[in-house]
């Protein structure tokens, strides 16, 4: 009995670490563009770099 407490709670200890390194991963990815960005493109009012930077997506995949 005392054996599987130790298990479950080692488990529960790796699930916290793997659980902090995703959250520490996903907060480091690089930042999309802004509103004001979002909202000249859905209006077609996008400057040309990010005209340029929408077909380069588009093509590279």
């Amino acid at each position: 009995m005392t054996v599987l407490l130790w298990v479950l709670a080692g488990l529960a200890v790796a699930g916290g670490l793997v659980a902090l390194v995703a959250g520490i991963a996903g907060t480091t990815a690089p930042k999309g563009p802004g509103l004001a960005a979002r909202l000249r493109a859905g209006r077609h009012l996008a400057t040309r770099d990010e005209q340029m930077a929408r077909r380069t997506r588009l093509i590279g995949g």
